[in-house]
């Protein structure tokens, strides 16, 4: 590639435009003249970091910021930009201004042709329409760009802020053709957008001020999307570097906290069901509810066991629909039960089916493994489920974004939102030994995996946010991949696990950000690492992933034995815990002077400040959050050892010490935790599909700020 210009720069604003600028060429190093206000400034670039710094010499500007910008020549369409989490692509959708929640149902946003339309989403800053972030609003504070044509990637990583405030990242295709990355000291946003309504007021800049930008610049070779994602995974947390996590709360006092929630609080006895989130009646079978029942089910009281029985006799007498499909949706109405569609047209989203069909499978299996007897009718229903969604496939050669559950049908088509249907199927091609469910399964996930290496991202997801780029389809292909791994034996389904889980780490925050003075967030020293980001649309991060463990990172990590994936999934489980409300410890809500309840977990993690709650909890309970925590800290080991190789990997909040086969484990509380343990005592090897990884684990009991000393030589584990 042709020499990067690097060129520093000072602005002058009245209100938000600006109306004077200084630029010099950065390598030159010297003085910035504004009218009458001087400005010195020094550059340095190195292979390890470098720094451009400000000074006001002789300055009295009312408002306004400085600048470094690296200019990348000979810009090309097909350069693929990316902020994770806050650009993919340059931003280059079909955006929409709509006010509308949740506009999924909204006829006027999708083309003549619904079954084949394009990304579309609400209006956020895009490349060519005044791309303006803060780079908080980043799970990274940096920008990568894949050029195809040269086979490079260049990175660039900054600092947070400076005295003056947060920095911000600016896109924009110059006049002589370059792609401009400005990084602008602070942010100073000068448009509203929909979902990004937030505009700045710059600081006043004068006489004897000084700010520094630490950053780091890479280009490296890159022939393609998977490998310009894999580097960014490896980058994404290097700069700056970032310190330990720390102890705030076990993984077994989350779960204990979190069961005696779910039972005394979420159990509406009338409706035979847990409810979707506390203070309702009501439940939607897949996103956001259905996940939790294996998990409240195995090591759950006889009260639990029997409630998760109840809820699927429920389920199973009233939700299943003639022609295969199910009904998703139960709540009281007029004080009767009722099952139904979101819609009230028959319309509901294709994700639902798929994760009816995988977690009840799941609980299917979890009944045989421990003798539990249950009819075979509910049986029968999952495999008609499985043959429909089969069906599906062979008639629409997709999976869709909306179906018609009456005709088994797609009505809006195209998105990842059946990204977990691959899984499902494999599930489902294993459990009642059907062959044509695989062969379903590996079509579909060929057909993600080709549209993922082509677009960069997956979309559609997000059953609130239309088709914008999102997590939660991330996540659940990266499921489908593994389990198809595990399933097959296949390498190829490997490769491109690996490719998604990399993709995955664009949504996952890299580094601590630092929070507004006197803030709970700043106050609590709360550490957003690991708070995986909803999607494109909705900016913020949430205490887990919507809805899953997360445990496919652990297995691609002990198959490809790339660690990048398991300190993902460390962040992800180790973070989430933070949030968890109790008697003991209760998490204030901003502004309304009461508190999260004990046991409910707030979705909303902000370190953005789009809508002006910047480290603080804005409301209680949103429902799948206390699922999605509770799957993390029983899905997951809370210690990992690989005796082949004397390593020891701790997700857990608890200190270890691993020597030969012997593990020492110290509990830094004071009340009593149970650890869950695994141990490879040879190289990892794939022995088939894990579809109930809580029955994985030994677990270890450590007495209030005591120890245990395992062999784990002579353990099953």
């Amino acid at each position: 590639m042709e020499k990067i210009r690097w060129k520093a720069g000072v602005s002058a604003l009245e209100g938000h435009e600006i109306v004077r600028e200084a630029v010099a060429e950065a390598d030159e190093q010297g003085t910035l003249k504004l009218g009458e206000n001087v400005f010195s400034f020094a550059f340095e670039n190195g292979k390890e970091g470098g720094f451009c710094s400000f000074t006001a010499r002789s300055a009295s500007i009312a408002s306004g910021r400085f600048f470094l910008a690296a200019e990348l020549p000979d810009y090309r369409e097909d350069w693929f930009i990316l902020i994770p989490s806050a650009c993919y692509d340059g931003n280059r959708f079909r955006m929409e201004k709509i006010k509308v929640y949740p506009p999924r149902f909204l006829e006027h946003v999708f083309p003549e042709d619904p079954k084949n339309t394009d990304v579309v989403m609400k209006e956020v800053p895009s490349l060519g329409n005044e791309f303006n972030r803060k780079i908080t609003d980043a799970s990274a504070p940096l920008v990568g760009v894949f050029m195809p044509e040269r086979k490079e990637a260049f990175f660039l990583a900054l600092e947070q802020g400076t005295s003056l405030g947060d920095n911000g990242i600016e896109l924009l295709v110059t006049e002589d053709g370059s792609l401009r990355i400005l990084l602008s000291l602070p942010c100073v946003r000068r448009k509203e957008f929909t979902c990004c309504f937030h505009v700045d007021t710059a600081p006043e800049l004068k006489s004897g001020q000084h700010v520094q930008l630490r950053f780091l610049s890479q280009t490296l070779p890159a022939g393609d999307l998977k490998a310009f994602y894999e580097l960014f995974s490896r980058l994404r947390n290097r700069f700056p570097a970032q310190g330990p996590l720390r102890n705030t709360r076990s993984f077994s006092h989350a779960e204990e906290i979190i069961r005696r929630m779910f039972e005394e609080v979420r159990w509406i006895e009338k409706c035979r069901f847990y409810t979707k989130a506390r203070g309702q009646e009501r439940i939607d079978v897949g996103w956001t509810t259905y996940p939790e029942l294996a998990a409240l089910f195995h090591e759950g009281t006889p009260s639990a066991r029997k409630h998760v029985l109840d809820q699927l006799d429920n389920f199973f007498s009233h939700a299943p629909l003639p022609g295969g499909f199910f009904l998703p949706l139960s709540r009281t109405e007029e004080g009767k039960v009722v099952w139904r569609t979101d819609g009230g047209d028959g319309r509901q989203l294709a994700r639902q089916q798929f994760e009816i069909l995988f977690f009840s499978l799941r609980l299917f299996l979890l009944f045989d493994r421990e003798g539990v007897e249950f009819p075979e009718e509910w049986k029968k229903s999952i495999r008609k489920l499985a043959e429909t969604i089969c069906t599906l496939w062979e008639k629409e050669h997709q999976f869709g974004y909306l179906l018609d559950l009456a005709s088994s049908s797609v009505t809006v088509g195209r998105s990842f939102a059946g990204a977990l249907g691959p899984a499902s199927l494999a599930f489902a091609s294993d459990y009642f030994r059907e062959p044509n469910f695989l062969r379903t399964a590996e079509e579909a996930a060929e057909s993600f995996c080709r549209e993922l290496h082509e677009k960069g991202y997956t979309y559609g997801g997000a059953g609130d946010a239309l088709f914008t780029p999102d997590s939660e389809s991330a996540f659940s292909l990266l499921e489908s991949l593994v389990i198809l791994f595990e399933t097959t034996k296949k390498t190829h389904w490997l490769e491109e696990a690996e490719f998604c889980a990399d993709y995955c780490s664009s949504w996952v925050p890299a580094v601590k950000y630092n929070y507004p003075a006197n803030t709970l967030f700043a106050l609590w020293d709360i550490d957003c690492r690991g708070a995986v980001q909803a999607n494109l649309q909705n900016q913020h991060g949430a205490p887990g992933i919507c809805i899953g463990s997360g445990n496919a990172l652990f297995r691609l990590f002990r198959y490809t034995g790339n660690e990048r994936h398991l300190e993902m999934l460390r962040e992800i489980a180790h973070n989430c815990v933070q949030y968890l409300s109790t008697e003991s410890h209760p998490i204030p809500i901003a502004r309304k002077g009461t508190f999260v309840l004990p046991g409910d977990i707030c979705e909303k993690v902000y370190f953005q400040d789009y809508v002006d709650f910047t480290g603080e909890i804005p409301f209680g309970t949103s429902g799948w959050t206390e699922i999605a925590v509770l799957l993390g800290v029983t899905e997951n080991p809370g210690v990992y050892c690989n005796l082949a190789e004397g390593k020891l990997w701790v997700l857990d909040h608890v200190e270890g010490k691993l020597e030969g086969s012997l593990l020492t484990l110290s509990n830094p509380f004071d009340y009593p935790v149970a650890v869950r343990i695994f141990a490879d005592k040879e190289k990892p090897v794939c022995s088939g599909p894990v579809f109930l990884p809580a029955l994985e684990y030994d677990k270890v009991m450590l007495p209030p700020r005591g120890k245990a000393t395992i062999d784990l030589a002579d353990k099953k584990v």
